[in-house]
């Protein structure tokens, strides 16, 4: 998958090489299932993989049974992977370098969704996710720049044999509560987190 021309500031999973996105036709809207898997993703903006309500703040269920495994990521424009609101997500063997020298230049028009940070593979919203034996290297962002990122509204996440290198924000992120509209899980700070077993090499702010 590559070529993909997005907004790299833009909504995650309306901007991605693939996107699965909730549509909000109920009050609890989700997916259970997902998996995608042994792909190769080149210059996609804004994100290689999101698996997302239709937006912050939409929805209230918990998609479940979301892997993300073995996919090649290069040159993302923002971020390369993403679950939003999830219940037991496994991101494992993924390897993404080059990713996100757009997103922080590149919102949509006036009015639309934007978040010009990125980093290279995070969650928010979400429980018991599990990173794993994942490789992360070059990563640019100017606002966030980390190779692993523990967004808001987080609960039992660990990440364990993961690899980061040459990152411009280091190896990870953990984001403290903040205030979205609509979105009250982002006001709850993430508990649970372990973090072990990871390689950080030559990143900086680490």
């Amino acid at each position: 998958i590559r070529n993909i021309s997005g907004w790299s500031g833009g909504w995650y999973s309306t901007n991605a090489g693939v996107g699965v996105q909730t549509d909000h036709t109920t009050p609890v809207s989700t997916w259970d299932d997902v998996t995608i898997a042994d792909n190769t993703f080149d210059h996609v903006d804004r994100i290689a993989v999101a698996v997302t309500p239709d937006a912050d703040g939409e929805g209230t269920g918990l998609s479940t049974n979301v892997r993300i495994q073995r996919n090649t990521i290069r040159y993302s424009g923002g971020d390369d992977i993403l679950v939003v609101k999830g219940q037991g997500a496994l991101i494992d063997g993924n390897d993404a370098a080059y990713g996100g020298a757009k997103s922080i230049n590149a919102c949509p028009p006036s009015g639309a969704y934007c978040n010009g940070a990125s980093a290279s593979m995070w969650m928010s919203g979400s429980t018991g996710t599990v990173v794993q034996n994942n490789r992360v290297a070059c990563f640019v962002n100017e606002a966030d720049g980390q190779a692993y990122d523990v967004d808001w509204g987080n609960r039992n996440t660990t990440f364990q044999y993961n690899y980061s290198r040459n990152n411009r924000g280091g190896m990870i992120l953990i984001m403290p509560p903040f205030t979205i509209p609509s979105e009250p899980t982002a006001s709850i700070a993430s508990d649970g987190t372990i973090i072990r077993y990871n390689v950080s090499e030559d990143d900086t702010n680490t």
